[in-house]
């Protein structure tokens, strides 16, 4: 397992970035601060109405030239703005 998906699974642990109702709103938030790893993800998807996973948008977080930190500190930043 390469080391970028054990830390994202890591993080996975602490954040539930799939509860229910947290996704979407997530997915949204991440779309504007990400907005070519959000179309890049939106690529593999069955249709435009399908909103792509966290996952998929971190896989392509260096579309936008950010860092992993950049994502996981975003995503920090929602859950305490949220909670």
């Amino acid at each position: 397992m390469s080391d970028s998906i054990k830390k994202f699974n890591d993080f996975c642990k602490k954040y539930d970035l799939y509860e229910n109702g947290v996704e979407e709103k997530l997915v949204l938030h991440l779309k504007n601060l990400f907005p070519k790893s959000y179309k890049k993800s939106q690529e593999g998807l069955m249709s435009e109405d399908e909103i792509p996973n966290p996952a998929d948008i971190y896989g392509f977080v260096s579309e936008d030239k950010k860092t992993e930190d950049d994502f996981f500190k975003a995503v920090q930043k929602w859950f305490a703005d949220n909670s």
